[in-house]
């Protein structure tokens, strides 16, 4: 696996715009070269379509520039290549988007998710057992989940149901979330896989969610 972490994260509009063309890189093309080249849809959103895959293999991918200097997210996306063994990548090819979403200050890349498998609650509430809830399909392709919470701090992620090489993380791959329930109470996360991004609420501070930026030491369960 490479994982090609993005430099000059702060960077201003302007310099995503020197950054371009942009191009879909992963385990699909051996993290190298210029043959998926994604396509301005609107504003900062860019897509491509990989095909020539095996339906339902998993792929790790990003979007980047040509030479690695903007990339993202932080950590690769997973996905399953869709029965006609394609894979619709996008790319939000900003550090800044306000949305509420995360993660925030980085780029982010995502997926059509034609599958339609769903996700579950994976977390520390039963020891990584068993499922904690399962997302139901809200519209506009995002996924919601509820389930009660004791209070402190717990580590958790969502995966594709039974399946945990597909799994959304602190930066919509990689480690757990690590989350500050405080007192306890009702948690919602939020899933949109062609935004690249997921929601907590309720949100959490930036001290509250401990994964957020880089966990060095972030654990991906398995």
């Amino acid at each position: 696996m490479k994982a090609v972490f993005a430099l000059g994260a702060i960077a201003a509009l302007s310099s995503v715009a020197a950054a371009q063309p942009f191009y879909a890189r992963g385990t699909f093309n051996g993290w190298a070269g210029t043959a998926n080249e994604l396509t301005l849809v609107s504003g900062n959103h860019y897509s491509g379509v990989v095909s020539g895959l095996n339906p339902g293999d998993r792929h790790e991918f990003k979007a980047t520039n040509d030479d690695w200097s903007f990339n993202g997210p932080n950590d690769n996306v997973t996905a399953r290549a869709d029965s006609n063994g394609e894979l619709e990548i996008h790319f939000w090819a900003t550090t800044t988007h306000n949305d509420g979403w995360l993660p925030e200050g980085q780029p982010r890349t995502g997926y059509t998710d034609a599958n339609q498998t769903g996700w579950e609650i994976m977390g520390d509430w039963n020891g990584w057992s068993a499922p904690i809830a399962s997302f139901s399909d809200i519209g506009g392709g995002i996924w919601a989940a509820t389930w009660a919470s004791t209070g402190g701090v717990h580590e958790f992620k969502a995966r594709r149901p039974g399946d945990w090489d597909v799994s959304v993380g602190v930066n919509f791959g990689g480690g757990n979330i690590s989350y500050d329930a405080g007192a306890g109470g009702d948690i919602t996360m939020y899933v949109d896989s062609v935004g690249g991004r997921y929601k907590i609420v309720p949100t959490p501070g930036a001290a509250a969610l401990l994964g957020l930026g880089g966990l060095a030491a972030a654990r991906r369960r398995r």
